[in-house]
């Protein structure tokens, strides 16, 4: 069965709400960077540490070095598919990562060793797990988050509620873009709050409408 999640944003403007207010769990603080979200949060009790906010990453990640620091406890491995191309990343376990008062506890984090050769931007990344555990509402003209419990939120603003579905754990929407002739071109996107462009097109997608 296909899972689905409620992903509520307002990506370049404030969305006002009313839902229960023991809905909110947290406020967080957000930094934009290359029109990417960074929040600052703990791990394990310590820190605090920067994260980018990335809901088409299919596994948290903490930075190489940070996990040595934190002497996390190693449970496995696992195969990152990343730009670089495909790497086994070790994972560890028992670690909760804290943004305000929203506890996130993953069931395992990875550390992609090869960061180890560039400069630590940042200290991890939290990824799609985020998005399925909390309602997540962007605020970005107040430099926030907005974090609430789905069993009792409600969306009552004058946005519209648009399904996605989960494809390897990574959120997905039905779309379309029109083109300058009328022509209109349907698809599946992937919601990548960690890309820094408006749209990307698939080398896929490309091929295949240019062979229409």
């Amino acid at each position: 069965m296909t899972r689905r999640i409620l992903l509520v944003t307002a990506l370049f403007a404030c969305i006002q709400t009313a839902v229960p207010a023991d809905s909110l769990i947290a406020t967080i603080p957000i930094k934009l960077q290359h029109n990417r979200f960074l929040l600052a949060g703990t791990v394990n009790e310590k820190g605090p540490y920067s994260f980018l906010l990335d809901s088409a990453c299919t596994i948290p990640t903490i930075h190489p070095t940070l996990v040595d620091e934190l002497k996390l406890e190693a449970s496995g491995r696992v195969r990152i598919n990343g730009i670089a191309g495909v790497e086994r990343a070790p994972t560890f376990r028992d670690v909760t990562l804290q943004f305000g008062e929203a506890a996130y506890k993953p069931r395992r984090v990875a550390s992609i060793q090869s960061e180890r050769e560039h400069s630590r931007r940042r200290d991890g990344v939290v990824g799609s797990g985020f998005f399925e555990t909390f309602v997540v509402e962007f605020r970005p003209s107040e430099k926030v988050l907005h974090v609430y419990r789905p069993a009792d939120y409600e969306y009552s603003g004058k946005g519209k509620v648009v399904s996605l579905r989960m494809r390897q754990e990574i959120p997905v929407v039905e779309a379309a873009v029109v083109m300058e002739d009328g022509s209109i071109l349907a698809g599946d996107f992937e919601v990548d709050t960690g890309c820094d462009s408006g749209v990307c097109f698939g080398e896929a997608f490309v091929k295949k409408k240019q062979s229409r």
